[in-house]
């Protein structure tokens, strides 16, 4: 079994995503709490329902997808993997939405898969009080360790895990029998993870953004090797219609759909790419950073406006970031 998340807003860029042309079939599941009949209205009910939340994001999306060299698994254990992943992240009783996709099986697959197969369910993260309903650390590992142990209690082949030493670890002390398996298949000589070259929020920014995420990764990283000052920076980042902006912790880079990007992590990643030294955070902060506070930055006269209030609508928030003289 493999699966994978990512956190957002939901609403139409999340059906833009689940609906994609090279789907050949999109079946609707019955969602949960939800009232509306059709995708967009749910996924948009979804959003405002999660309105009230007192942090960004609150929207979880997770797909699952099982091994197609396997057989393959019932409705009623694919069900159980959901219940599981509910179980953990305590999901029980939070609005959900689903779809499942199918495609032509091509490649490697076992009989039973004439068609590829896998679902997307997006969860309500907010609670009635706003709060998150579960902070979600390290969801990648525990993510894998569901995987695992699903696929053994169920008797499915084991597939390799990328926090292989993570999730033995947590299996040695509470499921001895699964950890054992997982050796026994060779799995745990994995290598150290390694990190992807575009994130899954990078790539959903990117579909609404104006650059591909690697071209974007290029176009930051010439901007700073190119500059020497902070106020270089910007105008290098000007030749492109983007702007420097304070995100909610980190700063961020906005193009000229007033999509916002993270500075630091989009030059690290233009760094992995190119095979060069990474820019490190500490370099980001002592080109940029002038004032005390973590709000507080300024580019050599340059100050850096932040957001408005996270309650503002959404239109309002990405396009009044803006970059204006100090007196």
């Amino acid at each position: 079994m493999k699966s994978g998340a990512s956190r957002g807003r939901g609403g139409r860029g999340l059906h833009r995503h689940w609906t994609k042309a090279r789907n050949e079939r999109i079946e609707v599941l019955p969602p949960r709490d939800l009232a509306a009949e059709d995708l967009p209205g749910q996924l948009q009910e979804l959003a405002v329902a999660m309105a009230h939340a007192r942090f960004s994001k609150p929207i979880w999306h997770l797909w699952c997808s099982p091994n197609p060299r396997d057989r393959k698994p019932t409705e009623t254990e694919v069900a159980d993997y959901w219940r599981r992943i509910e179980a953990e992240f305590r999901l029980d009783g939070q609005p959900d939405a689903a779809v499942r996709h199918a495609l032509a099986r091509a490649g490697a697959h076992h009989p039973d898969w004439i068609e590829d197969t896998h679902e997307h369910r997006a969860y309500g993260l907010a609670d009635e009080r706003g709060r998150m309903v579960d902070a979600l650390r390290h969801e990648r590992i525990r993510r894998q360790r569901i995987n695992a142990e699903w696929e053994y209690d169920h008797g499915f082949e084991l597939t390799p895990l990328k926090h292989v030493r993570a999730v033995l670890a947590w299996l040695d002390r509470h499921r001895p029998e699964v950890a054992a398996a997982l050796r026994a298949a060779g799995h745990d000589e994995r290598p150290a993870a390694r990190i992807a070259a575009v994130q899954p929020d990078a790539r959903a920014c990117a579909e609404r953004g104006v650059f591909a995420p690697r071209e974007l990764q290029a176009i930051l990283r010439a901007c700073w090797l190119g500059s020497r000052t902070g106020a270089g920076f910007v105008r290098a980042l000007a030749d492109y219609d983007l702007n420097l902006a304070m995100g909610d912790q980190v700063p961020v880079v906005v193009d000229a759909k007033g999509v916002a990007y993270p500075l630091r992590r989009t030059l690290a990643a233009g760094s992995r790419a190119a095979g060069s030294r990474p820019i490190t955070a500490a370099e980001v902060e002592a080109r940029l950073r002038a004032g005390p506070t973590r709000r507080d930055f300024s580019l050599a006269g340059v100050k850096i406006m932040a957001p408005p209030k996270r309650n503002a609508p959404m239109p309002e928030r990405c396009l009044t970031f803006r970059v204006r003289r100090r007196n």
